[in-house]
């Protein structure tokens, strides 16, 4: 299945959970989207003379799923997109200096508990839970002084799993829930190491400022 069949399948398990009765009746459905504060890979180090260049790009989008759990605890489920590139120069571990351009998506998929402290107006919360991070159509394109023409290699997508953590407020608008947090997740592995030589790969630790726009069950 590719990945436009996956995303909407999620759409349509989304729409599920918004319905079932598992719930309860309070469920809010939106999107998440924000701006990471980490650099994606860790790219300082020197392997076979090699270097890196990284591109971080400064955005993350996606569903988001707010749902009661009970008292003033309650469930999120996010599946957050941010694409990646960046540029490897081999010097000695090949016949001649080698460039690779590597590109592809990194999907994050939390499950978080968070606990909403009751307020007039401004809500407080706190937040931990598990994610997975997977690498998905990850594409190298190589090429030398020798053989000029760029060779293209598919890899296969490759998922590990993190601890969240993370805090922030949430406030009612007009007919929209708005929810401005900070967030920590620390990846148990690295997700995708080129060369298959650690590091460089994906940063191990990573902070996020999001903002969660949500509809309340009424306006659904």
């Amino acid at each position: 299945m590719g990945l436009g069949g996956g995303i909407l399948g999620l759409r349509r398990y989304l729409v599920f959970l918004c319905w079932s009765p598992i719930f309860g009746q309070v469920v809010t459905a939106g999107f998440t989207a924000g701006v990471p504060v980490t650099e994606t890979f860790e790219s300082g180090y020197s392997f076979c003379e090699s270097g890196l260049t990284a591109r971080t790009v400064r955005y993350t989008i996606g569903p988001a799923l707010d749902f009661r759990v009970f008292g003033p605890l309650r469930g999120e489920i996010d599946a957050l997109y941010q694409p990646f590139s960046f540029q490897t120069q081999i010097v000695d571990c090949a016949p001649a200096p080698t460039y690779i351009h590597t590109h592809g998506s990194l999907w994050q998929f939390p499950v978080l508990l968070k606990l909403r402290i009751p307020a007039p107006v401004v809500k407080p919360f706190i937040e931990a839970g598990i994610s997975v991070q997977l690498a998905a159509g990850v594409t190298e394109s190589q090429y030398n002084l020798v053989q000029r023409t760029p060779v293209t290699y598919h890899l296969e997508p490759n998922a590990v799993p993190g601890f969240v953590a993370g805090g922030g407020v949430e406030f009612h608008f007009r007919s929209l829930i708005f929810a401005p947090e900070i967030r920590y997740t620390r990846w148990f592995d690295q997700n995708f190491a080129p060369l298959g030589e650690p590091p460089p790969g994906s940063n191990l630790n990573q902070l996020q400022i999001l903002l969660s726009i949500r509809v309340p069950p009424q306006h659904l």
